[in-house]
């Protein structure tokens, strides 16, 4: 999925708290809660761009 931006990235080291290192897992909400996301991530996700592109975008 493209953003179309023309950012420069830079590498930084990893935190501790990054989900990558921390492993989010909703296991526990789903058996307890009985509780499911309502949107699939990638819906999520493409949603969360459109929202900061309307926000960035000259008006």
């Amino acid at each position: 999925m493209a953003t179309k931006s023309s950012a420069l990235t830079t590498s930084t080291p990893v935190l501790s708290d990054d989900p990558k290192q921390s492993k989010p897992d909703n296991t526990l909400a789903k058996e307890e809660l009985d509780w499911k996301p309502k949107i699939e991530l990638e819906d999520g996700l493409v949603k969360t761009i459109e929202y900061f592109e309307g926000l960035l975008s000259p008006k």
